[in-house]
């Protein structure tokens, strides 16, 4: 029993994650890389703030997290209410059914089952490394938040930049590879002139020849 308590305790503050934020990005007007972006520092957010009220309630009563999750539910249920503009209903409704015939893509069927085993793995392993380690709530808190602050950093401050400097790295590299080809294409056309002028300077040399030589008794 006491085992099972210290698992509860590693996994109360991973659920203080809110696993709806995509489906509210999306809701709002942005850009995917900007929908990407809240999300990511949304989510670094949440491991970082989660795990050290999730220790705290975990080490009074492993009761108490799952009231706080519902709590910040109802929050987060508020903010959609009131924040969450309305979008004008779809032309066709959307069964339930419709998720599951997605999958016969063959590209989302491996996105899918690879994003199952990564979702698998990274809920796991945070839930049984402390326990195996011997850590207590709040180690594994401290271990979590500074995960989750060095995931809102990178994300929010690290991540754009890369992104801006790889998007000219590739620019730049699109440049010269087509300053290449140009040239590639310049000496293919002078190599082409070439054999043009020493064509025609030998038809003009046999043709020149030939009534020379029928002339000889």
């Amino acid at each position: 029993m006491g085992n099972r308590r210290r698992i509860r305790r590693r996994l109360h503050g991973i659920g203080l994650v809110d696993p709806i934020l995509p489906s509210i990005a999306q809701g709002l007007d942005a850009s995917a890389s900007q929908v990407s972006l809240l999300y990511e520092s949304a989510l670094g957010l949440g491991m970082a703030c989660g795990p050290l009220p999730g220790a705290l309630l975990g080490d009074a009563s492993w009761r108490y997290p799952f009231f706080g999750t519902a709590f910040l539910m109802a929050v987060g249920f508020l903010c959609i209410t009131a924040f969450l503009k309305e979008h004008p209903k779809p032309a066709r409704k959307t069964s339930l059914l419709d998720p599951l015939k997605v999958l016969g893509h063959g590209g989302l069927a491996s996105a899918a089952v690879s994003s199952f085993f990564y979702n698998c793995t990274f809920f796991t392993v945070p839930a049984f490394t402390p326990f195996v380690l011997n850590m207590t709530p709040y180690k594994s808190g401290a271990v979590f938040f500074a995960w989750g602050v060095l995931l809102a950093v990178f994300s929010v401050l690290v991540a754009p930049r890369l992104q801006r400097r790889t998007r000219r790295g590739r620019g730049r590299r699109t440049a010269r590879g087509a300053d290449i080809r140009a040239a590639r294409a310049r000496g293919r056309g002078r190599r082409l002139c070439q054999l043009t002028h020493t064509y025609r300077w030998l038809v003009s040399l046999l043709t020149s020849v030939r009534p020379t030589r029928g002339t000889d008794p």
